[in-house]
């Protein structure tokens, strides 16, 4: 009992703090048992499970305040921080306009730079606070084309802020009584929340996922495989379905920008106010027809109609060029990456992650198709590297108790032993000469990520050209080992293109002009051809660059996505990523050049 009256005495102590801070007075904010209560409801619908468990505790802080922020960061993101001042007051200018709302508290701005994977955040309880984590959310199965991530990110995230703050009416009653404790807005359905926020970082940047060729291949197979999502499956954090937690942002998106199509962008301005303004009895579907003119199944039904005329319009002209033949290797979807042949042409090795099991390396046979676990870990899409019977690959590890990053780690393939080779150095997309002398790879710092070169004796060095914001991706060695080709990102710069770097005397060039998302670069067996994935159609197929004579074929014709080739090393057959309503599979398809 005492414990309990101490908990309970530690909580009225914790509730002054946030009252005061609220110009609350004593006994006239939450008491604690509605405090427990909406405590317990608004961290299940406004916080994410991805939050970070500690932080380092030797990092000096410091703050930049501004009219509407309060942006925290350690004195190595200083001008990160500086640069973030100047969007952040410019996106709220924009998103406020929008959205018709100003949180009546500055929104807290958090930099991290602790984890190689992107897990950016907000909340609103018990004040407006968006966490930033320094990793660009690009990869190599998914190339963003922004020409500026920290924009891009903070856009999206600060809509939540904006979209989930938003109290009128009998909220703004409930609000004086309890504080901080009702939010209306964050119990619509999450393809709402998301597919707002997704639709904003889409409509106000350039290059959003709303504009992605790639997303749009989701929708186009969901709906010609007959696969779609209800608006119940929709509407939950998760589904056990693929896309998996795409899902809400993919159809949300999708939704919103056939509504402001054939609605405005002004009525999501009322979206945002008319369920701000209400508690528990405004339900979805009054809603919609309150703003649209129609309930929600009604526009849900009317949208895909029109995807159905939309895709299959997009079916008959990809069709009429003659679709692709290939061999599936595998069938269960979800996320199949990065193939690696081996050396013998009898086995390719690639990544998966899918809901029920962790992330692992795999390899299947090529001739009957029999799979096996290679290794596990925390892995995703990164490329790795077979020389000889080794494998070198990247996964993330605890580093200094405070930090996911990725680092190399080695293994041999006849007994599986492995070992790991580097300790915090944020290393990923590992490449090896084909005299097995010479190993590359990019480092992630500060939402950058540099190509290193490293001689496999101890010595490492930076290649290349690497500024602020600039991204290094997937890079391949030449046959003769003399220059390397990988996709780079360019801050400012419309899309990913392919670079040819010269090792040697340290210089790089574009390989072809980038006019859209360029990715996954490389070489076929005798160095003559380039081979890489690009959405130039606006559909994701292989291409190939020919060196010799400066000219560009289209390699595979499909209804879904064909990306990351890598060619056999006889240089007969070329396997990719393949994508369906399923998700990503492995391939094989002959290949003449």
């Amino acid at each position: 009992m005492r414990l309990l009256k101490g908990f309970l005495r530690f909580f009225n102590y914790k509730l002054e703090i946030i009252n005061h801070k609220q110009g609350i007075p004593p006994g006239g904010g939450m008491s604690i048992l509605l405090f427990l209560i909406f405590s317990f409801l608004i961290f299940n619908f406004s916080l994410s499970s991805e939050a970070a468990t500690g932080i380092d505790p030797l990092l000096k802080w410091q703050t930049i305040e501004t009219e509407h922020f309060h942006i925290h960061y350690y004195t190595q993101e200083d001008a990160f921080a500086k640069k973030l001042a100047v969007i952040a007051e410019d996106v709220h200018k924009t998103l406020s306009s929008v959205l018709k709302h100003e949180p009546n508290l500055k929104t807290h701005i958090l930099l991290l730079d602790s984890y190689d994977y992107t897990v950016d955040y907000a909340m609103v309880f018990p004040e407006p606070r968006v966490t930033i984590y320094m990793t660009v959310i690009t990869s190599n199965s998914h190339p963003i084309g922004y020409d500026d991530w920290l924009k891009f990110v903070f856009t999206h995230e600060y809509t939540h802020i904006l979209h989930m703050d938003t109290m009128e009416g009998p909220a703004k009653f409930f609000q004086r009584i309890l504080g901080r404790a009702i939010f209306p807005n964050t119990y619509l359905p999450w393809f709402v929340l998301e597919g707002l926020a997704t639709y904003m970082e889409t409509a106000k940047n350039p290059g959003g996922r709303g504009d992605d060729a790639r997303w749009d291949a989701w929708m186009r197979m969901d709906v010609l495989e007959d696969n779609m999502k209800s608006i119940d499956q929709v509407s939950v954090a998760t589904t056990v379905r693929w896309p998996g937690g795409h899902t809400k942002y993919l159809y949300g998106v999708e939704f919103f920008q056939y509504l402001s199509d054939l609605y405005g962008e002004d009525l999501i301005s009322r979206l945002n106010l008319e369920y701000g303004a209400y508690m528990f009895s405004y339900g979805i579907d009054p809603l919609f027809r309150s703003i649209y003119g129609a309930p929600l199944s009604t526009l849900w039904i009317e949208w895909q109609e029109y995807l159905h005329k939309k895709y299959e319009k997009q079916k008959a002209r990809i069709t009429a060029q003659g679709l692709s033949a290939y061999t599936l290797l595998t069938t269960s979807g979800e996320e199949k990456y990065s193939p690696t042949w081996s050396p013998d042409g009898k086995y390719i090795y690639f990544t998966q992650s899918t809901v029920d099991d962790i992330s692992q390396i795999r390899r299947v046979d090529v001739e009957t198709g029999e799979e096996k676990k290679i290794a596990e870990g925390i892995l995703y899409d990164d490329r790795f590297a077979i020389s000889g019977s080794h494998m070198y690959y990247s996964r993330g590890a605890v580093f200094n108790n405070f930090y996911i990053y990725k680092d190399i780690f080695l293994m041999d393939l006849d007994n599986r032993k492995q070992k790991r080779i580097s300790k915090g150095l944020r290393a990923g997309d590992i490449a090896v000469s084909s005299d097995g002398k010479s190993m590359a790879y990019t480092r992630n710092y500060l939402g950058s990520k540099s190509l290193w070169l490293d001689d496999l004796n101890g010595t490492q060095k930076e290649i290349g050209y690497c500024g602020q914001d600039d991204q290094y991706l997937t890079p391949a060695f030449s046959p003769d080992g003399k220059t390397m080709v990988a996709a780079k990102w360019l801050a400012g710069a419309c899309c990913q293109g392919l670079y040819v770097i010269d090792m040697e005397n340290n210089k790089e060039w574009p390989l072809i002009p980038a006019t859209s998302m360029e990715a996954n670069p490389t070489f076929s067996p005798d160095g003559r051809y380039v081979f890489f994935d690009w959405d130039r159609t606006g559909v994701v197929n292989i291409y190939a660059y020919d060196l010799q004579k400066k000219k560009l074929y289209q390699v595979s014709n499909v209804l879904g996505i064909a990306q990351m080739p890598v060619v056999s090393p006889d240089g007969t057959r070329i396997a990719f990523s393949n994508y369906s309503s399923r998700g990503y599979d492995i391939a094989v398809m002959d290949l003449d050049p």
